[in-house]
């Protein structure tokens, strides 16, 4: 998981979800490169609080999906894949029943700042569901759309690939020096390693 600074945070409200994920619209452009956009899916995934009990569908053209599915775990999300003007929000779109779904979800979360997905907002909330709209730095929503929604969450991306601050810890002491080989009796001459099989700590 990438490290998150500490300004966002902006954690959805502890509801069952069904997030609604226009990748390009949330990459702000067909192309970019397919190692950065892993890092930002799992960092959005983490910043929102997604969990694994959340329904999340993903939508991309066949450009996106020829491109850089790879990089995305489409065995944990579901995927619809159309191409031309508008077309991974009409698949997303086509592919929700908010009927059904508002039978077992409480909230729709729509990661894109398209307009079209106003109307699906509306449509939710009518059947009781909190609507929510994430944006991110790369694709501002207009003041419209944005009241289409309950609420709101803004991904600063950019933020994601900021380099970690320096850790305010002491330097740790300089090792003394480990055993001298010694002989084993009856076998040849061995190091032995204190601690060996003992993992680590890894550091947060």
């Amino acid at each position: 998981m990438a490290w998150l600074p500490d300004e966002q945070s902006g954690v959805l409200p502890a509801r069952s979800k069904v997030v609604i994920w226009d990748i390009e619209n949330w990459q702000g452009g067909t192309k970019f490169d397919a190692m950065r956009m892993v890092r930002e899916f799992w960092s959005t995934v983490a910043i929102l609080g997604l969990k694994q009990t959340d329904q999340v569908i993903v939508g991309m053209s066949h450009f996106t999906r020829d491109h850089y599915s790879f990089a995305l775990p489409l065995h944990l999300v579901g995927c619809v894949v159309r191409s031309g003007k508008d077309g991974a929000d009409l698949a997303l779109i086509n592919q929700v029943n908010l009927e059904h779904m508002s039978k077992y979800w409480q909230m729709l979360v729509v990661i894109s700042a398209d307009h079209a997905f106003t109307a699906m907002a509306d449509r939710a909330r009518r059947l009781g569901m909190l609507t929510w709209i994430v944006t991110t730095d790369r694709a501002p929503a207009s003041s419209k759309t944005l009241a289409a929604f309950d609420g709101r969450t803004r991904v600063k991306l950019k933020a994601v690939h900021r380099p970690r601050p320096a850790s305010r810890r002491s330097a740790a002491p300089i090792p003394k020096p480990g055993p001298r080989w010694t002989a084993a009796p009856g076998g040849p001459s061995v190091r032995p390693v204190p601690g060996l099989g003992s993992p680590p700590a890894i550091a947060a």
